[in-house]
């Protein structure tokens, strides 16, 4: 099994670190263990969102929102009141999934079911007690809400479709990757008129630099491997992923073809080391032969041998058998 160990997956913690570096002299993996310590890309991800949410502006809003809600749920009278106020506005009763720190996208999911009840919330608010006057939020905060979840989304999506546990993954990193550096992207151009998320977009983007400011080569290696992009379209999707992340894409290229060059050698040679020219087995060439010879055997005794029999039953033996029975 030793030789069999292509990479292992662990977080970022130190003892983890210290107890690659021992598997490595263990085992000796391939290209000098390039690929062989992969850390995990949900807890890096779930680090980038926390990053973000820290910062001062994004943390004072999201409580004031919680605020807003622990007020409307505080009470059973008050959950009787707001139960009423959603089913005057046509919605469901809302059960709020509240924001665990130790959860992931637990921030998310609580912007995402809680936003479309904004007008709800608002008419409550108005129609408590003057303590809660001070807890209603305002046009733009509900918008600015309204931002960051769509923003939180995509790291939602990712972190659902690369912590699967029963189907590989790995082919799908870079999709991600370049789906967030897209939004990165488009955030940056947008802060020309809206500067309302820039502190939580520049601490998420220098969070994600530090693990992700080069594409994992397992995740391009994968990639390549997939017939929807193969290695053309792979070496363009990390030359877009630099561009949009205002990278140096120069040698991405080159970088890309030795890496697959150089995996498809040492696969090459490992088979090849694999077969066994001595055996006493038949080559699948003569394996080919055999069974073409066996069905053409087959197919002629079908079609030819038994009609000949049948009609000749026909023609001569069944008239002298009926001769016989009249006479």
């Amino acid at each position: 099994m030793a030789n069999k160990v292509f990479s292992i997956s662990f977080d970022n913690a130190s003892n983890n670190i210290a107890s690659i570096e021992i598997f490595k002299r263990s085992l000796n993996p391939i290209m000098n263990g390039e690929m062989f310590h992969q850390k995990c890309a949900c807890h890096i991800l779930n680090l980038v969102v926390k990053a973000g949410l820290k910062t001062e502006a994004v943390k004072l809003l999201i409580i004031k929102f919680k605020n807003a809600l622990t007020h409307v749920v505080s009470t059973q009278e008050r959950k009787q009141r707001f139960r009423s106020l959603c089913v005057e506005y046509g919605l469901d009763k809302l059960k709020v999934p509240w924001d665990i720190d130790t959860r992931w996208n637990s921030t998310y999911r609580l912007l995402n079911r809680c936003i479309p009840y904004k007008a709800v919330i608002g008419e409550f608010l108005r129609s408590s007690t003057p303590e809660a006057l001070q807890l209603e939020l305002t046009n733009g905060e509900w918008e600015q809400l309204q931002r960051l979840c769509n923003f939180l989304g995509i790291f939602f999506t990712a972190t659902v479709q690369l912590s699967c546990s029963y189907s590989p993954t790995s082919f799908q990193l870079l999709r991600h990757l370049y789906d967030i550096s897209k939004v990165y992207c488009h955030l940056e151009q947008a802060e020309i008129h809206d500067k309302s998320l820039t502190p939580i977009v520049d601490a998420m983007k220098q969070k994600f630099l530090k693990y992700w400011e080069d594409v994992p080569l397992v995740a391009i290696i994968a990639n390549c491997l997939n017939p929807a992009y193969k290695k053309f379209y792979t070496i363009k999707v990390v030359q877009r992923y630099k561009d949009n992340l205002r990278l140096d894409n120069t040698g991405v290229e080159d970088y890309v073809d030795s890496k697959f060059e150089e995996m498809y050698n040492i696969y090459n040679s490992r088979m090849s080391a694999n077969q066994n020219p001595s055996s006493s087995r038949a080559t699948p060439r003569y394996e080919y032969k055999y069974t073409c010879v066996f069905l053409i055997f087959i197919i002629y005794n079908i079609y030819i041998i038994c009609p000949l029999i049948f009609f000749n039953f026909l023609i001569v033996s069944l008239p002298r058998a009926l001769a016989v029975v009249v006479c």
